[in-house]
């Protein structure tokens, strides 16, 4: 930008480098290089569509997977219209949780269309998931309170959607092992979302986005350890992204009964594996949330400068 107001206006290039030189002597002022990547000059048709792309690809995540990806094929071009609209972050997060909300009302029914009526409105409720995050980041509405509202919505999700398909099943076959199995499996849930509200109070009070990130850092430091070995293999099955493509795949072949089962083992082992992690980080966690600055979502947008503003 000032390269191009020397060219068009180097008076006032002059006095701009004059009033910066000023404020670096009383440390008003800090140079910080932008990477190539979060930045635009757009003076073209070739440039806005240059933007749009880095744009796109500012929104994903490091640790985003292939089934998070997959959903950010969906979720960026709906972010990308909600933002025209009046719309916040956390107004999306509670759309979202009505839409769960509504795929454990379609697992209650039982039978095999309203299962896979419901799996698919869990995996629409996945892809939306990821418009929150999305639209804070576009808007710079980023927060803590966003965070740990998505959370606590997150865990809600879950709990509809557990307690549906223990009903469900139970309507479907009549078989009370079904309640024994959805209430070891609702526990599971409960201690789980517990020990991880715990957990990232504790490691990432203060930036609880970052909990995935901080929790794989300290893994990867004990990666002798076969316990956290285990969890930081298998943690992406508990993720928000993959759960619903397995539930529409165990829907849709009408094993539901066997996703059931899976989930109840699977949410039992989660908390203890929190747990322990938990408590085998606290020691190092000041160091270990330090993640170095490349790996942390930037909170810069990227600014599209026209030829008139400048």
């Amino acid at each position: 930008m000032i390269r191009d107001l020397e060219e068009r206006h180097p008076v006032h290039a002059g006095m701009l480098y004059e009033l910066v030189a000023r404020l670096r002597e009383t440390h008003s002022v800090t140079n910080i290089p932008v990477p190539e990547d979060l930045w635009q000059r757009v003076n073209s048709e070739e440039d806005r569509q240059a933007a749009e792309r880095k744009l796109d690809r500012w929104l994903v995540k490091p640790t985003d997977g292939i089934y998070a990806r997959l959903n950010r094929r969906i979720s960026i071009p709906i972010s990308r219209q909600l933002i025209k609209f009046p719309v916040t972050a956390n107004m999306v997060t509670i759309f979202t949780l009505g839409v769960g909300f509504a795929s454990g009302a379609f697992f209650a029914r039982g039978g095999y269309w309203s299962t896979l009526v419901g799996a698919l409105l869990c995996l629409w409720a996945s892809i939306l998931d990821g418009c929150d995050g999305e639209v804070a980041r576009l808007k710079l509405q980023e927060s803590a309170f966003g965070c740990w509202l998505e959370t606590v919505c997150d865990y809600l999700f879950y709990l509809f959607l557990f307690f549906g398909m223990t009903l469900g099943l139970w309507r479907s076959s009549g078989s009370r092992m079904y309640l024994v199995c959805g209430g070891l499996l609702l526990f599971g849930a409960i201690a789980s979302f517990l020990a991880l509200g715990w957990e990232r109070h504790r490691l990432a009070a203060e930036r609880p986005e970052q909990l995935l990130k901080i929790w794989q850092t300290h893994a990867e430091k004990r990666s002798s350890n076969p316990f956290l070995y285990f969890g930081r293999h298998t943690e992406f099955i508990i993720r928000r992204c993959f759960f619903p493509y397995a539930l529409l795949f165990f829907a849709l072949f009408n094993i539901m009964n066997v996703a059931f089962v899976l989930s109840a083992i699977g949410a039992n082992l989660v908390w203890p594996i929190v747990l322990y992690s938990s408590h085998a980080f606290a020691g190092g966690r000041n160091s270990a949330t330090a993640i170095p600055a490349g790996s942390a979502q930037p909170r810069t947008s990227i600014r599209q400068y026209a030829p008139a503003q400048l």
